[in-house]
């Protein structure tokens, strides 16, 4: 290769299906190099994001340069929270100093709705008047305050 080319996603931290609605970083590792000699180095990664489809309004954000250098440095930025049942598909793409991009393939993560139970047990002895447990009730309260659909 004598020209030049986009950059180079060497590692990208995929986030997995979650409960929680909470913001999810994105990192990633991008290098670029430019083979004919001039000026190299990324400028720019952004993570392009969209809701429950693929055809969804596409939303962006621009990820800011952690650690090391244009021709070999981290990324990372935030996801928004979103709401549980929500499928999050994201993608990144990274542009160098000479206008070449590179983008990722699609990512997804899939947010479940929290599932609580509550399990309340009460357990009563009764004595007779020897001092013998005469009868023992035993009783529960059982509530699912959310279910979670797989």
């Amino acid at each position: 290769l004598t020209g030049d080319r986009g950059p180079i996603f060497e590692d990208i931290e995929e986030l997995t299906t979650t409960i929680s609605t909470d913001s999810r970083a994105v990192s990633c590792t991008v290098s670029d190099d430019n083979p004919s000699g001039e000026a190299a180095g990324v400028s720019a990664v952004t993570l392009t994001y969209q809701l429950d489809s693929q055809t969804a309004t596409v939303n962006s954000v621009s990820l800011s340069m952690t650690a090391g250098t244009a021709e070999d440095g981290t990324w990372e930025g935030d996801i928004p929270g979103q709401a549980s049942g929500t499928t999050v598909y994201w993608s990144l793409t990274a542009t160098d100093g000479n206008g070449n991009s590179t983008s990722s393939i699609t990512f997804s993560y899939f947010i479940f709705a929290s599932l609580l139970i509550s399990l309340l047990l009460s357990i009563s002895v009764f004595f007779n008047s020897g001092g013998f447990p005469s009868k023992i009730k035993i009783g529960f309260i059982f509530d699912i305050n959310k279910f979670m659909f797989l």
